[in-house]
């Protein structure tokens, strides 16, 4: 294995990693919209860190199971919205690996891309090493427009939950 990559593979692989930002990136502004909403109109005030809302995407998935099990009006959302967020969190390790991780080695018959990721733990730095086919990218890109797709599903069935929110077609 080598860094040595064509100019066609640098130039897929680069497709492929901006697909994964632009998929990750419309997953996740999908999630704010649906914090937003139940943090101003659903009560989900209370259930915040600090009266503010969450930042990060560890923190705003671990704000929406909470709402999800604590605000009674989301209860008959919280077996598909949880099963979702976990979902999310899964993929949103492999983004992290690639997205914040260093491009190291790439296998040329495999079309395997390693990327190296330096992770703090306590006051060091440990590096790991992570492989993904272009498959395996594809995929993961795949994976999270679906999960964004769901989420905005998601958020129409909460809107109904508001009765100030017009549901009207114009004719």
């Amino acid at each position: 294995m080598s860094l040595k990559v064509s100019d066609e593979e640098y130039n897929a692989l680069c497709q492929l990693v901006g697909n994964i930002a632009i998929q990750a990136s419309f997953l996740e502004q999908a999630l704010d919209v649906t914090i937003s909403f139940i943090f101003h109109e659903l009560g989900g005030r209370d259930h915040s860190d600090g009266q503010a809302l969450p930042r990060g995407l560890k923190r705003k998935i671990r704000y929406l199971r909470l709402c999800f099990l604590k605000v009674s009006s989301l209860h008959r959302h919280s077996e598909h919205a949880l099963s979702l967020l976990h979902g999310i969190s899964n993929a949103s390790r492999d983004r992290n690996n690639i997205i914040h991780g260093v491009f190291q080695k790439f296998d040329s018959a495999r079309r395997l891309c390693t990327f190296a990721k330096l992770d703090a733990v306590g006051v060091f730095h440990h590096e790991s090493l992570n492989s993904y086919t272009f498959d395996q990218l594809l995929k993961l890109s795949d994976t999270l427009l679906k999960y964004g797709r769901s989420v905005i599903e998601l958020n129409q069935r909460i809107f109904e939950l508001d009765p100030n929110i017009s549901q009207t077609n114009p004719e």
